[in-house]
């Protein structure tokens, strides 16, 4: 069932649900990254880690539509 009735499909409220929760993520990754102190290239584990969770993140919104 579409939005339009004044109705929200369950897998629309669980997309927006989901996008949110990404949304909220990478920010908290983004201002983690932001306030970390200058990493050794390629020595810092916890950096690295966060890296890949942005990318992951990223690639994961990209999936999502926004709206339909």
């Amino acid at each position: 069932m579409s939005g339009r009735a004044g109705k929200v499909a369950p897998e629309d409220a669980e997309r927006r649900g989901l996008r949110e929760q990404l949304l909220v993520e990478r920010a908290c990754i983004q201002k983690e990254i932001s306030c970390y102190p200058t990493p050794i290239a390629g020595c810092d584990e916890q950096f690295n880690y966060l890296q890949e969770r942005l990318s992951q993140i990223r690639r994961e919104l990209a999936r999502i539509p926004e709206r339909q």
